[in-house]
Parts: structure tokens; C-alpha cells; sequence
């Protein structure tokens, strides 16, 4: 093959190269789409390393150890009441540094009351206000603390994740926990109150049914109902048990129902007593009512001062005052009659 000086000859001015002289031109060149032979390479291929790095020299290999690993050395953490900060080296050389607040680590009713660091040892001690502790060894690994959406707190190296700690009580995750307390066999409610335990929240038995199992207490109003109460009244002293009972009840105080729809309708009503099923149903602002028996008194909206006893006593009674009934049935088609006794 001609050398380049050769090859230049072809195209000085003035020339015409032939075809052939030309092609010899574009053979003496490397095509981008054709490999390079390996022995037409300059280079000593017994220094390349391997994939596996199976050719490696132990030097070598440090070498390279040191090159790729990230320098994450620990600079003596500081600690700041319960703020934990943690300096290190990151990837471009420079000092970074990391915080965590350690307060926030609460289980039930135990939480960090201290944070202490032993520089000789390398050890952060965590002591909680049970008195219990746990220790962090720093000088196992390099460690970057990052907190968690949680509220948990996590302890990586190089995205390894070292220590988790978590709030078990306070996200419900009790089986996260690697020591679980034990509890005796017959650990029961009472036992729990036991331990001084209240709750501010209604218990509500089969929640997929709304707050038809619900039970609360108001203590602004001191009302208290098992059932649908409407947790918006302002009336005092207001007794509900049973589904839909008193559930629209505002501003009326002092009434009493037993039974599902009870003074389901009452709003501003004062004073009025319901037991049985439906009893007293559509009363609204009646007052000084005492109905006792299923559908006692289903009829009354605005009737005051009515007495009736048996179901569905003075039951179509609508607007009518001061009547008493007495027995199964009694006054059951009076609408609107006043002052009268059966």
C-alpha cells in the first residue's frame, strides 16, 4: 500500500486521477462502519482488565477499591438536645453534614429523653423516658441519618439502609417490632384501664355501618348516646340509645330516648322522655312528652305536656296538649285533643 506522500501525488494541481488512483485513496482509509482489526492497534492489550477482573494484580485491586468506593467517613457527630447531626464526607471530597430530630421517635407513651455521644467509643446512647436504652456503634459503618415521611428514622450507608427506627405505636406497626413485648394470656380491656388508658374518640362497632354502633360523650353538652346522636347539638343533658335516635337534635336539653327512632325528628324539643321503638318518632319542638311503648306517640310533632303509656298509645295524636293514655292502644285516633285522660 503507498504511503500518504504517495497517495497525495495523485491530487496536485493540475492532475486528473484515474479511477483506480482515486479507489487506492479510499482504501487507505478506516470506513466508520468497519471494525479495526486488533494488530493493526498500537497498544499492549495484556494491560487492559478484564470484565471479571480476573487479570488484576491485589495492588491493582486496591487501587481501584479506593478509586470507586465513596469516602462517607464519620467527623465526630454533634448531638444538640435531640438533634442529631452527623458530618461526613461525600462524593466530591467536600464536608457535608446530615440532621435528624430524635424527639420524634415516640412508642405509645415512651419517648427520647436523651441523646449522648462517646467520642472515645464512637457510640451515640439513646435513652428513652422509660429508662430504657438502645446504642448506636458508629464505627461499624459510615452513617448518613435521612428521616422518613413516617416519622421514622433511618440510618444508610451508601443507600444501605443499617438501622431503621420507627414510631410503632403511633403508625400501628407492632409487627415491625424485632422485640415484642409479651402480654399474659388474659391481658383484657380492664387490664388496659387498668394502666390508666382513656380515649377522647367515640368506639365504634362495625364502622363499614357509619356510626350506627357508636359510642360517645359530649363533654360540653354531658350528652351521651349509643347509636347516631347528632355530634353537632348544642342541647345539655341529651340521653340517646338506639339507631336514629335524637340524631337531629340542635338545641333541645333534657330529653331521654331509649329505643331505634326514638325522638328521631326532635330539633329544639325540651324535656321529653321516648321509650320504645319509634316512640315519639316525629316529635320536632314539643316539650314535657313522656311516651313509653313502641309507636307511643309516633303522630306527636308539636304536642306538649302528653303522657302515654302502652304501644301505640295516643299514637295519631298530632298537636294536642296535656292528654294522658293509659294501656295498648289508648287515645290511639286522637289527632288533636287537649286535656284528656283514657
Amino acid at each position: 500500500m503507498k504511503t500518504k506522500q504517495e497517495l497525495k501525488k495523485y491530487f496536485e494541481n493540475g492532475d486528473i486521477p484515474i479511477q483506480e488512483e482515486f479507489w487506492e485513496w479510499q482504501e487507505s482509509y478506516w470506513h466508520k462502519d468497519e471494525k479495526l482489526p486488533l494488530e493493526k492497534i498500537d497498544y499492549d492489550f495484556s494491560k487492559k482488565a478484564e470484565v471479571n477482573a480476573s487479570n488484576l494484580s491485589p495492588q491493582d485491586v486496591q487501587l481501584w477499591k479506593n478509586k470507586i468506593e465513596t469516602p462517607t467517613s464519620i467527623q465526630a457527630p454533634q448531638l444538640n438536645g435531640n438533634i442529631l447531626t452527623v458530618f461526613y464526607t461525600g462524593e466530591n471530597g467536600v464536608q457535608q453534614s446530615k440532621s435528624v430530630d430524635l424527639s420524634t421517635l415516640v412508642t405509645n407513651n415512651i419517648h427520647i429523653d436523651s441523646a449522648e455521644y462517646d467520642a472515645a467509643q464512637n457510640i451515640i446512647t439513646i435513652t428513652q423516658s422509660d429508662g430504657s436504652a438502645f446504642h448506636i456503634n458508629l464505627s461499624e459503618f459510615s452513617i448518613i441519618p435521612t428521616s422518613n415521611a413516617d416519622g421514622s428514622v433511618t440510618l444508610a450507608q451508601e443507600g444501605q439502609d443499617k438501622v431503621v427506627l420507627k414510631k410503632v405505636a403511633l403508625t400501628g406497626s407492632y409487627n415491625d417490632l424485632s422485640d415484642k413485648p409479651t402480654f399474659s394470656g388474659n391481658d383484657n380491656l380492664q387490664n388496659v384501664i387498668d394502666r390508666g388508658n382513656g380515649t377522647t374518640k367515640p368506639i365504634i362497632f362495625q364502622p363499614s355501618q357509619g356510626r350506627a354502633g357508636e359510642i360517645n360523650f359530649n363533654p360540653t353538652t354531658y350528652s351521651f348516646w349509643f347509636g347516631n346522636l347528632n355530634t353537632d347539638h348544642t342541647g345539655a343533658y341529651g340521653l340517646g340509645i338506639g339507631y336514629n335516635t335524637l340524631s337531629k337534635l340542635t338545641t333541645g336539653s333534657n330529653n331521654v330516648a331509649l329505643g331505634s327512632y326514638a325522638l328521631n325528628e326532635l330539633t329544639t324539643g325540651r324535656w321529653n322522655t321516648a321509650t320504645g321503638v319509634s316512640s315519639g318518632t316525629k316529635l320536632t319542638t314539643g316539650n314535657f312528652n313522656s311516651f313509653f311503648g313502641t309507636q307511643a306517640g309516633t303522630e306527636t310533632t308539636t304536642g306538649t305536656g302528653n303522657t302515654y303509656i302502652g304501644d301505640e298509645a295516643g299514637n295519631k295524636n298530632i298537636t294536642g296538649t296535656n292528654n294522658t293514655a293509659l294501656g295498648i292502644g289508648a287515645a290511639y285516633s286522637l289527632t288533636n285533643g287537649t286535656q284528656n285522660t283514657f
